[in-house]
């Protein structure tokens, strides 16, 4: 495995001399170093060609201002499997890229390692003496004493950017966050990329024996390392509100917003800590503490204004910034994706589905379009598209089945596919051009099983608009919740994905495949929770990144599983699947909460007997055969089990 070294630099020519050496003598030398230097920068440049040429120098430029978008450039200029980064004022010991790369080697699951900076101020060296580095406690304070580390290695949420190396699929497919403010160095930009890559299943290895030793240098006015510039402190206040809130539940969220508030840090004043400095500094206590608060609340509020919308997750805030993956690259070479659409009876709708496949950025190795015996009209319409060539670049097999039902569709199409992966999704949704290749880098993971997005929904002309961000999870008590359509904010790991847009390793269905059990006579509703589900409690990942994005344009089902008028026996089949896909998943003391809560509270779509109880004014008494449908279902599914 072969390092590049990216290392961001302005106005520090003088300084060049020693990270040079330190790289030069490298018992394991990167194959590039990459030095990220402005537009205007024409000494350092003249610098680097005076004391480099023996090392394999590149340099690249950026046009921008801030730290974020030198190591965006940076990142997208890089070439080998894994990066590492540093700063302009360090100088890496002989073993520092050995170290580093160890870890990789030893554990696939392994998306980022860092190591200690031994920093030096005002002559002396500041000596190790922490234990708990690198970490987001529950109540969200970033506690970072990375150049105090001491012990053995061990995972942490963020690294630190001046001792950092990360595999470079997952750090592109991410990228540094160009939403965070600041003029200089961007308070929290190696958290932009750091916790996305947690919350994706990378784990992160802080090791205290990779040592590199770290000589601050002065930054412009107004950026200092402890500046008390209202500006700097609401800038810094605003970045980490933005991640943090991002990562957290909205509980945590909220106790965040408490804890900064009325306590706060050290560094970022809440009203305890100012009441505390009020003797030592004066009433200028009270100013900086207006200015966090304000940055706190900013930041929370700009998380809830994101949207997945606005793109992909490494060009977040700035389309011209974006850390793009190559196409191929995104998904490792070797590795051949199909995508499978089952449909009935929506010729016009496979159309535009099949077009938004031609338009992918990362073109599918093969696409397996499923169509049941007795529709004839589609089979013969794409028959005629594709002997015309209407999906130029696009290979496109249609496959016959004769069983109704979509999970029959959905097994043959994976029988039909060669991929190693196989990505579905549904004859009334379009892919946007990025979704594969949003999708696919995530499994350069090997711990992650499955990966899925979000469904732009629109319903009769109207666009289901909102953010969420808690996302397909499976409660403690077995209640679901689905938002696939509304989630905002970074990729993360879920329990459930939803059938439009998903996409499964090839092993993982052959073992956790598609539940045939499950009832109805189409649409087979809930039919994606058994895959997610078992892959979940067999140990995979399972992934939700909202910047893999589709269309789903809602349509009529040919079928009697119906979308909007919801039958009895169609109640009474949707709560079976639900039931039978929960309680497989859940260990056997929490079946039993599963099974209480469910007859007796439910949910607004699957009613226990308080939520009848409480929809008898707007129902009547179909609120009552409702709750007797699903209790039906339910009990099925306990039975089944």
């Amino acid at each position: 495995m072969e390092f590049s070294v990216v290392i961001p630099t302005t106005g520090r020519s003088e300084r060049i001399g020693d990270v040079l050496g330190g790289l030069r003598l490298q018992d394991r030398p990167a194959t590039e170093v990459i030095f990220v230097l402005r537009e205007d920068d024409t000494t350092t440049a003249d610098r680097l060609e005076e004391l480099g040429g023996d090392l394999p120098l590149r340099i690249v430029r950026v046009d921008r201002p801030g730290l974020i978008a030198a190591l965006n450039v940076g990142l997208r200029a890089v070439r080998t499997e894994l990066v590492a980064f540093t700063d302009d004022d360090a100088v890496p010991g002989p073993d520092w890229l050995a170290a580093l790369g160890a870890h990789f080697e030893r554990d696939p699951r392994v998306g980022g390692v860092g190591g200690r900076d031994n920093v030096w101020e005002d002559g002396g060296e500041i000596p190790p003496g922490a234990n708990r580095v690198g970490r987001l406690s529950w109540f969200g304070r970033m506690g970072g004493e990375h150049h105090r580390g001491m012990g053995g290695p061990r995972d942490v949420d963020f690294l630190k950017g001046v001792c950092m190396s990360y595999r470079t699929i997952a750090a592109q497919a991410i990228g540094f966050d160009e939403r965070l403010l600041g003029g200089g160095c961007q308070v929290a930009n190696e958290i932009s990329l750091a916790l996305p890559l947690r919350w994706a299943g990378w784990r992160l290895v802080y090791d205290p024996r990779i040592v590199i030793q770290h000589y601050p240098a002065s930054r412009p006015s107004g950026d200092e390392r402890l500046s008390r510039d209202p500006k700097y402190l609401r800038d810094a206040a605003f970045n980490e509100a933005l991640l943090i809130g991002e990562h957290v539940g909205r509980t945590r969220r909220l106790v965040f917003l408490m804890h900064a508030w009325l306590v706060g840090t050290r560094r970022h004043y809440g009203m305890v800590q100012a009441l505390r400095f009020l003797r030592q500094r004066g009433v200028v206590v009270f100013r900086e503490w207006k200015v966090t608060a304000a940055g706190r609340w900013a930041g929370v509020r700009a998380r809830r204004r994101h949207s997945a919308a606005t793109g992909y997750a490494g060009q977040r805030g700035r389309q011209d910034g974006a850390v793009r993956v190559p196409a191929r690259e995104a998904a490792n070479a070797d590795l051949r994706v199909s995508v499978v659409v089952p449909t009935l009876g929506r010729l016009d709708r496979v159309r535009l589905c099949l077009a938004g496949l031609a338009e992918q950025s990362r073109l599918p190795d093969e696409v397996v379009v499923v169509v049941r015996e007795d529709d004839t009209v589609t089979a013969e319409g794409l028959a005629e598209d594709l002997a015309s060539g209407c999906y130029d670049g696009l290979v496109v097999r249609v496959c016959r089945v004769s069983e109704p039902g979509v999970i029959a569709a959905l097994e043959a199409g994976v029988a039909e596919a060669e991929g190693d992966v196989i990505a579905f999704t549904d004859d009334d949704a379009v892919p946007r051009p990025g979704w594969l290749a949003t999708l696919l880098p995530h499994f350069a993971n090997p711990g992650v099983g499955g990966v899925g997005g979000r469904d732009w929904v629109v319903e009769d002309g109207e666009l289901q608009d909102g953010s969420a961000a808690e996302v397909g999870r499976v409660r403690w008590w077995g209640g679901l919740v689905g938002n696939h359509h509304l989630g905002v904010g970074p990729a993360r790991e879920v329990d459930t994905l939803k059938g439009c847009s998903m996409a499964f390793r090839r092993e993982v269905l052959e073992k956790h495949g598609f539940d045939r059990r499950m009832r109805g006579p189409g649409a087979q509703v809930a039919n994606e929770l058994a895959p997610a589900l078992a892959a979940r409690k067999a140990g995979w990942r399972i992934v939700y990144d909202p910047s893999a994005e589709v269309d789903h344009n809602t349509a009529p089902r040919q079928d009697a599983d119906h979308r909007w008028v919801m039958r009895r026996q169609q109640i009474s089949d949707a709560a079976f699947n639900e039931a039978l896909a929960v309680l497989g998943y859940l260990p056997r003391h929490r079946r039993l909460v599963f099974l209480a809560w469910a007859l007796l509270v439910g949910s607004r779509r699957q009613f226990g007997l308080l939520q009848a109880v409480r929809f008898l004014p707007k129902y009547g008494k179909e609120s009552l055969g409702r709750w007797r449908a699903t209790a039906h279902g339910r009990l099925a599914a306990a039975l089944t089990r």
